[in-house]
């Protein structure tokens, strides 16, 4: 099953462009499309929150940071999980090993300044178990 629901989601090789959901003509402040974006899936609330937030210039390298992190860890890349949420994109992937693993690239805040801490420290004792 898809992240939403839906029909089960394709992982797509990470030099493989991914289906756009986002409009290339749906423009934010100054009149900047967000065509920068566009060879990456976006959710619907972290559209939102960009929109919202002013967070034009952390999406604008969302694509390359997830292209990045992909090749380093020899991922294959799904659709992110819908609606999504206001402060990451997260997504499945799979591990060179064939391992099912979820993405997530954050944009920095406050309330997310130690969580990968604490995820190290409970080592998936009653939350996700870190990887990186």
């Amino acid at each position: 099953m898809s992240p939403d629901g839906g029909a089960p989601s394709k992982l797509w090789p990470r030099r493989m462009v991914a289906p756009a959901w986002v409009p290339l003509c749906r423009s934010w402040r100054g009149g900047e499309k967000l065509r920068v974006v566009a060879s990456l899936p976006l959710p619907r609330n972290l559209l939102d929150a960009v929109e919202r937030e002013g967070r034009h210039p952390w999406l604008a390298t969302l694509p390359t940071i997830v292209e990045q992190v992909a090749e380093w860890w020899s991922l294959r890349v799904g659709d992110p999980f819908q609606p999504g949420g206001q402060t990451a994109w997260v997504a499945p992937v799979r591990g060179a090993t064939g391992a099912e693993l979820v993405l997530k690239v954050a944009w920095r805040h406050p309330e997310a300044e130690h969580e990968a801490d604490g995820l190290r420290e409970w080592d998936g004792d009653g939350a996700v178990r870190l990887v990186a």
